[in-house]
């Protein structure tokens, strides 16, 4: 009996002393990658929903290994959030090649790595290319991303014309297409490809009444800077309004009311903004003279209402 207790006693000395190995072992893993355990478990959490680690892994209590730190090394911008991964072999071995040279995407073992934009964004593929996927505050927004370089506008118009059937069906049979262009959205949405090529021609230099103007400028800023837009136009839509995915969005003043009244909107809510933030600052005396005088406004403008309405109920009789 002595002996087996003994036995058992010295099985359990060396369990715990492997463990304390262990643990010895992953703290110097751990100092040695500039990391303390919280930090690498949320990476650790972080690549396992990308797909990167196994989904077997128990990320809240994974002791830190050799490989597995080489793997949060490898993809550190997916374990910080910066990036997003796609699997490789969800592409075929031909677009795959496009996005790299292209410049879009990463190849870092078996997955592709593309620049994360917004918290809530996520990456996967739709009918064979990249899809960006980001959460907004009504519906979503939705990038889909060609490998194809282009590089001036005939270069795009030629594109369109080659693969027509193929942007229709990603728009599907409901949508409309649109574009935007130097941080400008299109002024109307299109049934088809053949429609948006018939638009764009007027402004490529072809059409004599438009010579001149953008597309003859600096031509392969246009082509980087040209995104095409599906959207569902719903009741009172019948163009796209969407911030730009390149460049900051600009209006034409005078040219288009929709753009003069959004213009106003936005100025208004600015100054609503700035009046907010002015009071914030404001000191109690300050605050009672802003009062005094608002009093004051009103009163006087309670005043010419009155007057007015009397002065139509002595014409009206």
């Amino acid at each position: 009996m002595v002996k087996k207790k003994d036995a058992a006693s010295i099985a359990v000395r060396q369990a715990e002393k492997s463990v304390e190995d262990i643990r010895a072992r992953s703290a110097q893993l751990l100092k040695r990658a500039n990391l303390n355990v919280k930090e690498y478990r949320k990476e650790l959490s972080t690549l396992k929903k990308q797909g990167i680690v196994s989904k077997r892994i128990n990320a809240a209590k994974h002791q830190p290994t050799r490989y597995m730190l080489g793997k949060v090394k490898k993809f550190k911008g997916v374990a910080l959030g910066h990036e997003l991964a796609i699997p490789v072999d969800k592409l075929s071995a031909h677009r795959a090649r496009q996005y790299v040279e292209k410049g879009l995407a990463e190849r870092i073992g078996k997955f592709l790595t593309i620049p994360r934009t917004a918290v809530k964004q996520k990456a996967d593929i739709y009918k064979g290319h990249i899809e960006v996927t980001t959460e907004l505050n009504r519906g979503d927004e939705r990038v889909i991303k060609f490998g194809e370089r282009l590089e001036d506008m005939h270069d795009i118009l030629n594109w369109l014309s080659e693969n027509e059937q193929r942007i229709n069906d990603l728009k599907g049979p409901r949508g409309q297409l649109g574009f935007q262009l130097s941080g400008h959205n299109s002024r109307v949405g299109l049934a088809n490809v053949r429609e948006l090529i018939s638009y764009l021609m007027k402004y490529d230099g072809t059409d004599p009444r438009y010579r001149g103007n953008i597309f003859n400028g600096n031509s392969k800023a246009i082509a980087k800077e040209f995104v095409i837009i599906r959207f569902r136009p719903g009741p009172a839509t019948s163009r796209p309004t969407l911030d730009p995915y390149y460049g900051v969005k600009r209006y034409s003043k005078g040219r288009d009311r929709k753009d003069a009244r959004r213009n106003e909107q936005y100025r208004r809510e600015n100054e609503r903004q700035r009046k907010a933030r002015q009071r914030m600052a404001e000191d109690k005396d300050t605050y009672e003279d802003r009062l005094s005088k608002q009093r004051q406004r009103d009163r006087a403008n309670a005043n010419a209402r009155r007057e007015k309405r009397m002065s139509k109920k002595l014409i009206d009789f």
